[in-house]
C-alpha cells in the first residue's frame, strides 16, 4: 500500500514498495496528486509492469557500466566490443540521461550508417544490411552459405564461420546453433545474390577480376570497401561507424536501454533500409 505524508515544506510525499521491498518516492504539491500517483504505481505492481520511476534519470555512463559488467561473452568478443563502444558509442551518448534518449536522437545517430550504405555497391550493400539487421559477427557474415538460409521462413542459421584458417563449423553442438530472422528486403537481396549459384556456396566472396570467388579477408574488406564508403559519405574514420561495432554492439546497448521502460520498446519496420530496422516505436 502507498504511504503518503506531508513534508515540512507543505508538499506531499508518497512512497511505494515493489515486490522485493525496494522503495520509490515522489513529491507533489497536492495530497490528491500524491495519492493518485501511489494508486497508479500499485496498479502497475499488480500487473507486474512496475519499473523504477527514477530509472530515466540514470546517466548513460552509469547504466553502461552496469550493463557491461553483467555481460557474459567470450574474451575476444569483449575486447572487440570494448574498443568499438569506446570509440563510436560512448563519445556520443556520454552524459545523457537514459530517459532523455528519444526516437529522433537514435535516428540521427544511425543516419550516418544509411549514408555509408548509399555508397556501397552490390553485393556489399546487401552484406552490410544483413550485418545491420542481424548483428552477425564477421565470421558468421563472411562464412554464410546458401544452405544456411531458410528462404521460406526468412531466417538464417549460423552453422559455419569464416576464420583465418578457413571455414569452420559453428557451433560445435547443433543444439546451440544461432537462428536469426531476416527482414524481407534483405532476403530479397540475398536471393538475387544466390540466383543461379550452388546452394552450398558461400554467399559473400571476393568479386575482383582474377580473384573472384575467394573467401573474404576482414582487413582487406575494410580497407578497400568499407572505409572508402565511409569517406565518400563524408564521415571521418574515427567517427564512422565500423560495421560490427555501431550496429551490433551499439544497438544492443540501445535495445537494453529500451527495456528499462524509460524508452518505448524497439521493433523493426521495413519502411526504409535503416530507418525501418532502427526506429524506436
Amino acid at each position: 500500500m502507498a504511504y503518503v505524508r506531508k513534508l515540512a515544506s507543505g508538499s506531499w510525499q508518497v512512497t511505494v514498495r515493489n515486490h522485493v521491498g525496494d522503495r520509490f518516492s515522489e513529491t507533489f504539491p497536492l495530497q490528491s496528486q500524491a495519492r493518485q500517483w501511489g494508486r497508479d504505481q500499485e496498479t502497475k505492481l499488480s500487473r507486474s509492469a512496475y519499473s523504477n520511476p527514477q530509472a530515466g534519470k540514470t546517466k548513460f555512463d552509469d547504466w553502461y557500466e552496469r550493463w557491461w559488467e553483467s555481460r557474459v561473452v567470450e574474451p575476444h568478443t569483449r575486447r572487440g566490443d570494448a574498443s568499438c563502444i569506446r570509440t563510436h558509442i560512448t563519445p556520443h551518448w556520454s552524459g545523457w540521461e537514459v530517459g532523455a534518449i528519444g526516437r529522433i536522437d537514435v535516428q540521427s545517430w544511425v543516419a550516418q550508417a544509411q549514408a555509408v550504405l548509399d555508397e556501397l555497391a552490390q553485393p556489399w550493400h546487401t552484406m552490410a544490411l544483413l550485418a545491420f539487421y542481424t548483428g552477425l559477427r564477421w565470421g558468421g557474415l563472411s562464412g554464410l552459405h546458401g544452405h544456411g538460409i531458410d528462404w521460406q521462413r526468412g531466417r538464417l542459421f549460423v552453422v559455419e564461420v569464416n576464420t583465418k584458417s578457413g571455414i569452420k563449423d559453428y557451433p560445435k553442438r547443433s543444439k546451440s546453433r544461432r537462428e536469426v530472422p531476416i527482414p524481407e528486403r534483405v532476403l530479397d537481396g540475398l536471393a538475387r545474390r544466390m540466383y543461379g549459384r550452388d546452394r552450398n556456396a558461400v554467399v559473400f566472396t571476393t568479386v575482383t577480376k582474377g580473384r573472384a570467388g575467394r573467401l573474404l579477408d576482414d582487413g582487406n574488406w575494410r580497407t578497400y570497401t568499407w572505409w572508402p564508403a565511409v569517406h565518400q559519405a563524408r564521415f571521418p574514420e574515427p567517427n564512422g561507424a565500423c560495421m560490427r561495432c555501431s550496429t551490433s554492439s551499439g544497438m544492443r546497448v540501445i535495445r537494453r536501454l529500451s527495456r528499462t521502460r524509460t524508452l518505448p520498446p524497439m521493433r523493426t519496420r521495413p519502411s526504409s533500409e535503416l530507418g525501418g530496422g532502427w526506429i524506436l516505436s
